[in-house]
Parts: structure tokens; sequence; C-alpha cells
């Protein structure tokens, strides 16, 4: 198993957002998208993107600080890990 990213920036309405992101190991992307789904709602996998590896992109910097990510890179083959956050704001 690798780990894998999988993220979404959500926003329907366009009064608000919300941000998404895992980080866990998984078989292949049908895999990780299934650990987000779990995570976060069946809802929100649609949209996502699904990455192998640890990604660093505006959805995962804005949830997690570098050091998160970084770490994240080190321990992949050698600890168990999953690194998750939501991030939801609605201006109306």
């Amino acid at each position: 198993m690798k780990l894998w990213t999988v993220w979404q920036d959500y926003g329907a309405t366009g009064e608000g957002r919300t941000l998404l992101a895992r980080v866990a190991y998984a078989e292949n992307e049908q895999d990780a998208r299934a650990g987000f789904a779990r995570e976060f709602d069946e809802h929100f996998v649609s949209g996502a993107e699904a990455r192998e590896g640890v990604q660093q992109n505006e959805v995962t910097q804005a949830l997690f600080a570098p050091a998160a990510l970084k770490r994240a890179k080190q321990m992949e083959g050698r600890a168990t890990l999953v690194l998750a956050a939501r991030f939801y704001f609605n201006f109306a």
C-alpha cells in the first residue's frame, strides 16, 4: 500500500466553500476515494481529486501545516497514519 491524497474544494452556492483533504494508505485510487467517503461523506467524492503520494496543493496547504505534510512523507512505509481535515465557511 502507498499513501494517497484525496481532496475537494467544494462550493455549491457561491456563498461559502468546504475544503476537505485526506492523506492515508490505500491500494489504489478507488480505495483512496472510499476512505475519503467514509471520512467526510459520499456526497463529496464525485468532485474530489485523488493522487498517489502526499500532495501539496492549494487545498492541502490550506488545511495542513507544512511540517505535517513533510512528516507524512517521511513516515510513508514506516508508520500507520491518517491525516484528515475539513474547513467550512459561509458568508450568507
